[in-house]
This record gives C-alpha cells, structure tokens and sequence, in this order.
C-alpha cells in the first residue's frame, strides 16, 4: 500500500520558506539600490510576494507553517508599534494633536462610508470608515528609520499620529466586531483593559535580585531568557484577545507597551539598548518580511481585476484614505513647515495591515463583499507603495529649504 511520504510535505513548506526569504533579502538591496527614488523595503516585499504568487510564477504556498508565521509576523508588528510609544515623549502637544486628527479623520470617514452605503458602493458604511481612518505604523517604523526620523521631533509627531491611526480602530473593532453587541464588546474591552492595567502595575513591581540578575545574564547568553519572555507575552495576550472575541492586533499592541514600560523607556541602559535591536532583529529581520511577502502573495488579483467598476475603486478608495486620514491630519499640525506638514499627513495616510484585518472580518461577516475587500486592500498597497516616498521627498525639500535659509541667514 502507498505511503504518503512526510519529507515532500517538509520539503514543499520549506520549499515555501526559502522563496519568501530569498524575496525578503532581495527587497532591501534594492530598495538600497533604488535609494535615489526612496523605494521602501516593505513596497518591494509586498510586490515581489504578489510576482511569486499563484497569479504571476505560482511559486509560494502559504498555507500551514509559513502562515503562521506570517500571522506572527503581523502581530510582531504590531507589537514593536506599541513598544515603539514612549508616553513620556509622546504626551503633551503630539498626542492631543494626533488625538484631534484621528477624531476628526473618524467623522470624516463615517460620512464617507454613509455616502457610499447609501449610493450602493459598498454594503455597510463601518467598515469602510474604519478602514480609511487606519496608519500602518509598523510599517513606517522601518522606513522612518532609514531616513533617520525616527528619533527626531517630527518622528514623534509621526508616531504618536501613526498610534493613534492603529490604537483608535483596534479598539473601535474591539467594541463594534466582537461579540453579539457593542455592549459586550465594551465589556470585553473593559475586562482586557484592567488585564492590562494589572501587567503594567506587575511590569513595575520591584523584582527579587536573583531574577534580575537573570534577566541581564540571559541576554548576554544563550538562553535569551528576557527575549523569550518578551515573545511568550506577545504570544499570550493575542491568544487571550483571540479566545475572548477581541482583535488579535490588541493584544500584541498591549504587550509592546507593556514592555516598553517594564523597561521604562531608557535607552541609554546598555542593556535596554541590546535587548531593543534584539526584539526589532527577530521581528524585522524574520517574521515581519515573512508577512508583508505573504501579503502580496494572498492578494486576490482575480477578484481586483474581475470588472472595471472593481477597478475604479481602488482609486476612489485611495482619494477616501486621503481625504478621511491626510487632510484631518494636515490641518490639525500647523506647527510645521508646509513640506513637513504635507510629509506628516502622508505618512499618517499610509495604510495597510489594518485595512487588511478590517476588510477581512468584513467579508467573513458578510458586511463586505470580496470585490470590494479586494480594492480597498490594493489601496492599502498603493498608500504604502506611493504616499512614504513623496513624503520623504517632502521631508528632503523641507530640510534643504532650511539649509538655504541658514546659509542666507549666515
């Protein structure tokens, strides 16, 4: 009798891995090479996964191992978005701006889901104003860092714009997607909040020596006991949001700032310095390029592509995220330069994973038809694709303005 062989199933998954990885590596020296147009790393690994995916060369199989990791990759993502926030720099001006903008991108966003429903583009109005009001911060972190503005004063402003584009619609699907009602959505929040509260006071109790020393000994070694512990948080409050009827995304977010307050945001700690690019080596350097080529190679081109109206709304889709997310946001932070205001709103505009969370419970909810998950997803793409480089290109005009004027003014 014929025996299925288990080593073909490990060497197609393998098989699998090796592709997604080649195209991960590949990515970045391009976009090294392409330095001159500012073509991002994560612009590239979504395009390379939809060219190795079933509708081009049909190379990659996502299913099993490597969609988990994937899954695992999204919500390291999201993680390093929340460790990412440090409350002490961030609160003040930056917050209440970036509080301001995203309130007034969700109005904005609700009227433009209510015309579309009521115009018969799309079958609910939630959906699709919470997918317009979202920022893919994990996905500038990267690309802020090549520039260099990660840690400067406009960075901030990014990141506390790019928090709240992530922070406000997790908890709006949180509330309004899980469970039987908004009610018990809200009680669910509820509960998970004081379970974070609970982690954030445990994360600050004084620890018996013996255990700190641990921690510190373990990240010079081979047991990496404080990375190890940091992923068995990530791994643990996503299943708690998961098991209780809350976004996955939450809980990862949750466990970043926890985190970053159990550290207590100290960099200049050598040891919180190592530890940091350790958690962003595993992430970025792993799981994270894992997901963005998994992205492109799940994309349902089929379905994009299956009439012209489709089509045309991918546009239409990309001028609502410009208008619900860019405008809101350009408006509120009159601090800055014109470019740098420009700059700031595109970045905040610049949507992805969220989007790709929301059209999904949409379908799965039947609130949103696949033709139409499918064209605000390739908007999702686009902004990502397009919105970060003329940013940057904003951000370079600004700074050599600025150069001009000092030298004038010299």
């Amino acid at each position: 009798m014929h025996r299925e062989n288990p080593h073909v199933s490990e060497a197609a998954e393998f098989n699998d891995l090796v592709v997604l990885l080649a195209m991960a590596c590949i990515a970045p020296l391009l976009s090294r090479l392409a330095k001159r147009i500012s073509v991002s790393a994560v612009v590239l690994e979504i395009s390379f996964g939809i060219l190795v995916g079933p509708f081009f060369l049909d190379w990659v199989n996502t299913e099993g191992v490597i969609d988990s990791f994937a899954a695992f990759g999204l919500a390291l993502l999201f993680f390093l978005a929340g460790f990412e926030i440090d409350p002490v720099r961030l609160r003040g001006r930056p917050l209440r701006g970036a509080a301001t903008a995203w309130a007034a991108s969700l109005a904005v966003g609700l009227v433009v889901g209510a015309v579309l429903a009521t115009s018969g583009v799309v079958l609910d109005s939630l959906v699709v104003g919470l997918a317009v009001t979202t920022t893919a911060l994990g996905a500038l972190l990267p690309i802020l860092r090549d520039n260099g503005d990660l840690q400067t004063g406009f960075g901030q402003l990014v990141t506390a714009n790019g928090a709240m584009g992530e922070f406000g619609p997790i908890v709006a699907i949180a509330v309004l997607f899980a469970g039987d009602s908004p009610l018990v959505g809200s009680l669910l929040l509820v509960g998970f909040v004081i379970l974070i509260a609970g982690g954030l006071a445990v994360s600050r109790v004084s620890r018996p020596e013996w255990f700190d020393h641990a921690l510190r000994s373990g990240l010079h070694s081979s047991n990496q006991l404080p990375v190890r512990l940091c992923l068995l948080l990530v791994a643990l409050l996503v299943w708690i949001a998961a098991e209780i009827g809350l976004d996955l995304l939450l809980g990862a977010f949750a466990a970043g700032i926890i985190i970053r307050f159990a550290i207590g945001g100290n960099r200049d700690d050598h040891d919180v310095e190592v530890f940091s690019e350790k958690l962003e080596g595993i992430g970025f350097g792993v799981f994270i390029p894992i997901f963005f080529v998994s992205t492109g190679v799940a994309f349902d081109l089929d379905a994009l592509f299956s009439s012209l109206t489709t089509v045309l709304k991918v546009p239409m889709f990309l001028a609502c995220i410009l208008l619900a997310r860019a405008v809101p946001v350009y408006l509120v932070h009159r601090e800055l330069s014109t470019p740098s205001r420009r700059a700031l709103a595109l970045y905040s505009a610049t949507a992805l994973p969220l989007i790709v969370a929301i059209t999904h419970i949409g379908v799965e909810t039947g609130r949103m038809r696949p033709s139409n998950a499918s064209a605000l997803v390739a908007a999702g793409m686009l902004s990502v694709l397009m919105f970060p480089v003329i940013a940057a290109h904003q951000r370079r005009r600004d700074a050599a303005s600025t150069l001009v004027t000092v030298d004038a003014g010299g």
